[in-house]
């Protein structure tokens, strides 16, 4: 693997926008990896190009990373198998997003890891329910799953891989998501070469990260900017530009191609993204300071200013008046979130978790 990995660094540099991106975007990660908190490694979904790194250079690999190597070798081994129990249980098209799909990219599959499979359906009850009749075996809290854009996951061989059925792709609450009939017509073969399994065009691809990603936190993560510097690289010039005017998401792409450039070019963020995207800068978990400051300010660089202007509001009720606090509640919490404003997120909620009871630091 760290051949194959070395041999993608070193292919010269080439001269479109998005085709020396996924090698640049490797090498950056590589070399920050090396020096970086495992804290910050896992915030960011790095283990996999974390371990690779350091064995190269023949440096100590931590357990949890090699933990993590181990899982994705088990999921590579099972993938295969349990998509063509899918196909052979199912009816229709069936489109494979994310997960294995990307990693197919990848220089080395082994430095994509997964956790489950995601498929986007044209009938997510009927394929839900063939997977049951075939013996698939719904896995999660039930309640955990209700009203949101998949069913909940299903599992073979002891729920080791579970499967997400998508009615849907997850998007943002501003903006229509593509129905499976727009994303149908343009899916290509997997890249898994599982026969009767396809995936959408690497332009839809790129589009349903990048909204995936932001949907769940804006700019949240190096990795996920990655998957997407894997793919740019299949599309045409301008095209990925015209899906994202289509699917009322050009802002968001407009702010993820920055960060692309700063993940594979080194360019400093713009303001005021730079206010609350520097770890992406920095490769560090996200800070109180700036995931207060991402909750207020990222609407602005994902909607037209008078739209996130009017968006504000939840968050910062979220922020300043929760419902699930009482006055002194608040008063400790705030008192506490500005003593530790430059703290990492993720250290910051596990000390509250001591003064104040759940749910504070539910996102």
């Amino acid at each position: 693997m760290a051949a194959r990995l070395a041999g993608a660094l070193l292919r010269p540099a080439a001269t479109t926008p998005f085709e020396s991106a996924p090698e640049a975007a490797l090498s950056r990660l590589s070399e920050a990896a090396v020096s970086a908190a495992l804290v910050d490694i896992q915030a960011h979904g790095l283990e996999l190009i974390a371990s690779a790194a350091l064995r190269e250079r023949g440096m100590h690999v931590a357990p949890a990373l090699t933990a993590a190597e181990r899982v994705t070798a088990m999921t590579i081994l099972l993938t295969p198998a349990v998509l063509t129990e899918i196909r052979n249980a199912c009816d229709g098209r069936i489109l494979l997003m994310k997960g294995p799909e990307v990693a197919a990219h990848y220089p080395d599959a082994a430095l994509r890891g997964y956790n489950d499979l995601d498929l986007l359906v044209d009938d997510a009850d009927a394929a839900h329910k063939a997977m049951l009749r075939a013996g698939f075996r719904p896995v999660g809290n039930p309640k955990l799953f209700e009203g949101i854009h998949h069913l909940r996951p299903v599992a073979l061989f002891g729920g080791a891989l579970p499967v997400e059925v998508h009615s849907r792709p997850k998007w943002v609450t501003f903006s229509d998501a593509p129905d499976f009939g727009t994303l149908a017509r343009e899916a290509v073969p997997s890249a898994t070469s599982i026969a009767g399994i396809e995936a959408p065009s690497p332009a839809h691809h790129v589009l349903l990260l990048a909204v995936h990603s932001w949907a769940h936190e804006p700019l949240r993560r190096l990795r996920d900017l990655l998957d997407i510097a894997v793919l740019a690289p299949a599309c045409a010039a301008g095209e990925i530009d015209e899906w994202a005017a289509a699917f009322g998401v050009e802002r968001i792409w407009s702010a993820t191609k920055t960060a692309l450039a700063t993940l594979c070019h080194g360019t400093r963020l713009p303001m005021p993204i730079s206010l609350w995207a520097r770890n992406i800068e920095r490769c560090r978990e996200r800070t109180v300071l700036e995931d207060h400051l991402e909750r207020w300010l990222s609407g602005f660089a994902s909607q037209s200013p008078l739209a996130a202007t009017r968006g504000l509001k939840q968050p910062l009720r979220q922020t300043f008046a929760p419902d699930y606090e009482s006055a002194s509640q608040k008063l400790r919490r705030s008192y506490h979130a500005v003593r530790n404003a430059h703290a990492r997120r993720s250290e910051h909620v596990a000390s509250v978790e001591t003064l104040l009871p759940p749910p504070f630091g539910e996102r």
